[in-house]
């Protein structure tokens, strides 16, 4: 069975990273990975339409990105039984709800689970705490990579 990568996003509008994600999205399957992009809110966007056009599966969550813990409950909810399974979040609050959504899974339900955060951005605040539940993580630029240091 081939891995599924689930990229999760705070919302899919069309905006750099998201751009970044659909264009992964769209090739991964070429690569040898199934793909899905999640957004933690909607997915009723012209982003999320434009994916499905190009076969990507999507989801809407339907929460509210400022509640992780809400967001947390959603992703486990919605986990697929397939493994392995790649979780890859992407911007502080998809990174947040995936990670959190991880260490709540029981030990049993982790075993071919992997957590990829990736940072974009830099953000005006620092927020050290962010990083705590890191597994692996990806920054797409140097200055991304220092600002967390």
């Amino acid at each position: 069975m081939r891995p599924l990568v689930i990229h999760i996003l705070p919302a899919l509008v069309t905006a750099g990273a998201e751009r970044i994600v659909a264009s992964l999205a769209v090739r991964l399957p070429g690569r040898g990975f199934d793909s899905e992009v999640w957004s933690l809110q909607q997915a009723d966007t012209p982003l999320a339409r434009e994916l499905r056009d190009a076969g990507v599966k999507v989801v809407g969550l339907g929460s509210l990105r400022f509640n992780s813990l809400g967001c947390s409950r959603a992703i486990r909810r919605n986990l697929p039984s397939q493994r392995p399974l790649i979780l890859h979040g992407h911007l502080f609050h998809a990174n947040l709800a995936a990670r959190l959504s991880m260490s709540a899974l029981k030990p049993a339900h982790r075993v071919g689970v992997h957590v990829l955060s990736t940072i974009h951005v830099i953000e005006r605040r620092f927020r050290p705490w962010q990083f705590m539940l890191d597994l692996s993580l990806i920054h797409i630029s140097e200055p991304t990579r220092l600002r967390r240091i």
